[in-house]
């Protein structure tokens, strides 16, 4: 093995222990935004004992996340990183913007809906409905009163935008509210 494999290794170790350390929220909120998109991007490491040691840490930091909910995660940096990430990277942000994006405030997560929208390009299927699933859930806390404004939160390009305006329609007909789908944590 070379030396970025142990490297790579040796950094993995150093930010679990650094993790494992943490006392309170602020401390686990800073490693969080210190290192949760490096060691997602790990994932893509050629080396299969490097991705084991990111899907380790990424599972330990789930963990963390899901007994500390007042720990906020970095929103922008990650929807960034979905551009051009493997799909492997992809779908590990979506697990964490999950977790994160309802934990914002209703106007960070108003502010996050061009970049949600804009970050559909190139995605699964599958991926654009759980981004989409995101969007729904900020709406709720949406109050509109320019029309170019609402024009911003939908997709210009016409596959997405039909795709978009499909998915809405389907809530709308939906006997229940999107609030409960957005709070139901699909696998």
């Amino acid at each position: 093995m070379d030396g970025a494999y142990q490297q790579d290794i040796e950094l993995l170790e150093k930010a679990f222990l650094m993790f494992g350390l943490a006392a309170d929220d602020r401390e686990v909120e800073r490693l969080i935004k210190a290192f949760l998109v490096p060691v997602t991007l790990k994932m893509n490491s050629k080396f299969k004992p490097v991705q084991d040691k990111a899907m380790e840490l990424l599972s330990h930091i789930t963990k963390r996340l899901q007994t500390r909910s007042q720990v906020q995660l970095p929103i922008i940096v990650l929807i960034e990183q979905l551009d051009g990430a493997t799909p492997i990277v992809q779908n590990f942000i979506l697990v964490y913007l999950r977790i994160g994006i309802p934990r914002l405030s209703p106007v960070n997560q108003i502010e996050m809906l061009p970049l949600l929208i804009k970050s559909m390009n190139d995605k699964t299927k599958k991926q654009i409905d759980s981004i989409l699933l995101l969007y729904s859930g900020a709406l709720i806390h949406l109050t509109i009163t320019d029309a170019a404004a609402l024009k911003s939160l939908v997709p210009p390009d016409g596959t997405m935008k039909e795709y978009y305006l499909c998915y809405q329609l389907t809530l709308l007909l939906i006997p229940y509210s999107c609030h409960a789908w957005y709070k139901f944590d699909f696998p």
